[in-house]
């Protein structure tokens, strides 16, 4: 049940989001943003939210969910409206906005929704290099 709410409430606001941004749009229906939304949370949601991001950090999820909203938003939208009017101020806009409410949405799924002994660790990457002790060989010394 705690999945499905976490949906829903990223539904409810990814839709508000986009509405707010795309309203002014010439041609742009409610179904087409009902459309948008559908297409951004059901990728987002099962992708990035339950896949990706107890996998990596909150930037990685937050980032790959911006990269999604940009590019969903400017195509499909492009590809609903008839006209030659560019989206691309506005796709950046709703990604942003989108992004912003992602990194909060989150900060709840891993307080809220995840269980701890579920999530798959993150990889630590602090390698460390070897080290010597001297900086040329000894050649003439046989240790054999």
């Amino acid at each position: 049940m705690k999945y499905v709410s976490a949906f829903l409430l990223k539904l409810v606001v990814t839709f508000l989001i986009l509405y707010t941004v795309l309203a002014g749009i010439q041609n742009l229906t409610m179904g087409s943003i009902i459309a948008l939304t559908g297409v951004i949370v059901l990728i987002g949601y099962l992708l990035g939210d339950l896949y990706l991001l107890p996998r990596t950090t909150n930037g990685w999820a937050v980032l790959a969910d911006f990269g999604l909203s940009s590019i969903v938003v400017y195509f499909l939208s492009s590809a609903m409206v008839t006209g030659s009017q560019t989206f691309l101020v506005r796709s950046f806009v709703a990604a942003v906005a989108v992004s912003s409410f992602e990194w909060f949405f989150h900060r709840h799924l891993r307080k809220n929704v995840f269980s701890p002994e579920s999530s798959v660790p993150v990889y630590r990457q602090d390698y460390q290099t070897e080290a010597s002790e001297e900086f040329q060989p000894d050649l003439e010394r046989d240790e054999r």
